[in-house]
């Protein structure tokens, strides 16, 4: 059940309806925003 409140969270700072299949897709989201805020550090 914790899941599908962290997907509320992300819709809230999305803006947009969030889905997901597994911690894997959301571990790589993750992953990609951070290489992409190092980036623009």
């Amino acid at each position: 059940m914790k899941a599908i409140s962290y997907l509320g969270e992300i819709e809230k700072l999305l803006g947009v309806p969030a889905t997901t299949r597994s911690w894997n897709t959301i571990k790589k989201v993750a992953d990609i925003l951070e290489h992409a805020l190092e980036a623009i550090s």
